[in-house]
């Protein structure tokens, strides 16, 4: 979770699941979320599913180039995949 600053990026939190990712994203608010596809508890895309829309920019990361991960998380609101 991160708080974009003056050319500079601030880490503002970590998560290790998805109810723990939901959780700091409602409470800290970052500006953007490096989001891993495969997270515990129901992935990126649940994660995004579970925010609040809107409110943070969702860049999704994975070793996995598999079309139904890339498309999955992109569909769910990520702006994009590495």
């Amino acid at each position: 979770l991160e708080r974009l600053g003056t050319g500079r990026v601030e880490v503002v939190g970590e998560a290790e699941d998805v109810d723990t990712a939901v959780e700091a994203i409602d409470r800290l608010r970052p500006d953007v979320v490096l989001l891993d596809v495969h997270l515990p508890g129901g992935g990126g895309p649940e994660v995004i599913r579970r925010t609040h829309a809107g409110v943070t920019t969702f860049l999704a990361l994975s070793v996995s180039d598999a079309a139904e991960d890339v498309i999955g998380v992109i569909r769910t609101g990520a702006r994009g995949y590495v």
